[in-house]
């Protein structure tokens, strides 16, 4: 694993994963804080090329194939802790899983398209568990100050 980018995601997640390896490949791992979401893993495919696995459901690509240098992972990693602060936050909605048609909706940059899915979805997660459709309520008093 890159020790630039270990050293970004420390700046800002110390103390929060740990680094594995299985058949000779390092992992990051921020362990599930439920066990509906999973762990979240990243793993290294090249110089700042990374998959960043959400749980039990997909995964996405981070990578700045215009510099396979220290310069790529330093700018990756941060494209990646911006990432992680969102699914910790529970901006990031998971569905469906790895084997089929698994996705996440970011809440903060929601289109149309993405709305739907949150309607037809019947099993939505984010980091903490399961997602539930935020309600609004107005509580308001109507107040006469004065006059008639």
């Amino acid at each position: 694993m890159n020790s630039v980018f270990v050293k970004i995601l420390n700046q800002e997640f110390s103390g929060q994963y740990a680094i594995e390896t299985v058949n000779k490949i390092e992992f990051i791992v921020f362990p599930a804080k439920s066990a509906d979401f999973g762990d979240v893993d990243i793993c290294e495919e090249a110089l700042g090329q990374y998959i960043v696995t959400l749980g039990k459901f997909t995964h996405a690509h981070f990578d700045d194939s215009n510099v396979a240098s220290d310069k790529g992972a330093e700018k990756t990693a941060a494209e990646i802790t911006d990432f992680l602060m969102r699914i910790f936050e529970n901006d990031i909605v998971c569905y469906g899983s790895h084997e089929g048609g698994g996705g996440y909706v970011n809440l903060k940059e929601m289109y149309e398209f993405d709305e739907e899915i949150l309607e037809a979805e019947q099993k939505l997660f984010v980091w903490s568990g399961k997602y539930s459709k935020p309600t609004i309520s107005i509580d308001f008093k109507i107040e006469r100050h004065g006059g008639r």
